[in-house]
């Protein structure tokens, strides 16, 4: 009976730091970082806009590069203002979540997700959360049974030219 409480109490302690930890800015997530120095076992939620992704070698996982979510409203200017800056001051003000492919049997080396860049992710259960060359990282693993842990919170903005 011990056990079950025991296990009962950690799943509760779990979802109340997955709750807790919920960031949707760059800026929040890199001091909850620098604050905390969080243990490989803490889960956060982010959610961001994706400003670029890509394959990883050997076709495992992607690697999502995101920025704020409130900078996709002017997404293509953000862009290219993003290129213009320096590297420490381009590391700041972006994150990187690898999203690692499901591990069920008929879903090995497939992207599970396609990301879009200006589209606004939701990552849940997001671990190994640090910084990285001065870049805060986390890692997922994407669920095809559970999309909700990985999902796409809204489309990216597309502009009508009259």
């Amino acid at each position: 009976m011990e056990l079950l409480t025991t296990i009962r109490n950690t799943v509760l302690e779990k979802m109340e730091q997955d709750a807790v930890n919920l960031f949707s800015t760059v800026t929040d997530l890199r001091a909850f970082i620098c604050a905390t120095r969080p243990a490989p076992s803490v889960i956060v939620t982010v959610k961001l806009c994706c400003l670029t992704s890509e394959r990883l070698a050997g076709c495992c996982g992607t690697r999502v590069t995101c920025m704020n979510r409130l900078k996709c409203i002017g997404f293509d200017e953000e862009q290219g203002s993003m290129r213009a800056l320096e590297l420490p001051a381009l590391n700041a003000r972006i994150a990187k979540v690898v999203v690692w492919d499901d591990t069920k049997p008929h879903t090995v080396h497939q992207a599970n997700m396609d990301f879009r860049p200006g589209g606004v992710y939701e990552f849940h259960r997001v671990a190994y959360v640090g910084l990285n060359d001065g870049i805060a990282t986390g890692a997922v693993q994407y669920d095809c049974e559970d999309t909700s842990k990985v999902c796409e919170v809204s489309p990216p903005i597309t502009r009508h030219y009259l």
